[in-house]
């Protein structure tokens, strides 16, 4: 089973929908909020109503990328933001929004800006992973650069079997697409 078919727990996205009711919580961190390490939470609660209940049309990623446009100096606001945008790119509404209001373009900012902070490289190579596991979006991610910084990722914490794993986890969905693998090489 792929990283883009679990979620949080190991559940599956299919057994994740299943569940009723559906309750999604995200900490985004707020300017004031974030410097006192506190966070505002949101929840969106739904299932089986009729009831558009996907977080992209309950504006949650426009918040985050909003956040992520904010505070482009704090990489713990970025990293927790990257964590919302990777449990938010499991589902494909949200994966088309987070591209369409570019989170992508954020996500690639600060994993440049803050390169010696291991956590965000992580998670941001987390939601790479997760993106890149759409045929269509290989090519808009390598385009954007998302080779070469989960390759740096990797290179500047050899020693950090988690951010390897995410970036390898990325840069494996990466490659599948033949233009990205001579990309991989030249850049690895």
């Amino acid at each position: 089973m792929s990283k883009k078919e679990q979620g949080n727990e190991g559940t599956t996205k299919g057994e994740a929908e299943a569940a009723e009711p559906v309750v999604v919580k995200y900490a985004i961190p707020d300017l004031h909020q974030s410097v006192r390490g506190r966070h505002a939470k949101i929840t969106v609660s739904g299932g089986g109503g009729g009831e558009d209940t996907s977080l992209a049309h309950q504006g949650v990623v426009s918040l985050v990328i909003g956040a992520m446009k904010r505070h482009t100096d704090d990489p713990i606001v970025q990293q927790t933001a990257a964590g919302a945008l990777r449990n938010l790119s499991l589902s494909e509404d949200n994966e088309t929004a987070i591209l369409r209001m570019g989170g992508m373009t954020c996500l690639l900012t600060a994993l440049r800006s803050f390169p010696s902070h291991a956590r965000l490289q992580e998670t941001g190579c987390g939601v790479l992973h997760n993106l890149a596991a759409t045929a269509v979006n290989k090519v808009s991610l390598a385009k954007e650069g998302a080779v070469p910084v989960a390759i740096a990722a990797m290179k500047a914490h050899a020693s950090d079997p988690r951010v390897l794993e995410a970036a390898a986890g990325a840069i494996w969905n990466l490659a599948v697409d033949e233009d990205n693998k001579g990309l991989v090489r030249r850049e690895g």
